[in-house]
């Protein structure tokens, strides 16, 4: 949850001053004295309040929810073309060398352990 606070402060050539300040949170619930504010002026609103905080967090927690799974479905797809490709190279590479094309298949083979290797050294890192 984060926090903002902005102060401005102006002074007249005449002496007066002027400060605004504004604080911003992104907290689910307001703070406790705006709330028994809220409370002084219209006792029902506090209720209100509540129940919309309520919503936008069980909202929040689908959308987190959602994203966990559209995040976690991208890796799996990317994980399965990934070996998919390597396979596919290395059987290539095996073709080729059957064939007679020796430094072809050396050149595939070569290049994909490189790509592979770099991939799984690159997944380490924090």
């Amino acid at each position: 949850m984060s926090q903002k606070h902005t102060a401005v402060e102006l002074q007249a050539p005449s002496g007066t001053q002027v400060r605004a300040i504004s604080h911003e949170n992104d907290f689910p619930l307001p703070a406790v004295d705006e709330l028994e504010k809220l409370h002084g002026f219209r006792p029902d609103l506090v209720d209100k309040v509540i129940e919309m905080t309520v919503q936008e967090a069980e909202h929040r927690r689908s959308r987190s929810s959602k994203i966990d799974g559209y995040v976690h479905r991208q890796a799996m797809v990317s994980t399965v073309g990934s070996i998919a490709v390597a396979l596919l190279a290395f059987g290539g590479a095996i073709y080729l060398g059957y064939t007679g094309h020796e430094w072809p298949s050396i050149a595939i083979v070569g290049s994909t352990l490189g790509v592979v290797v770099y991939a799984i050294k690159k997944s380490k890192e924090p």
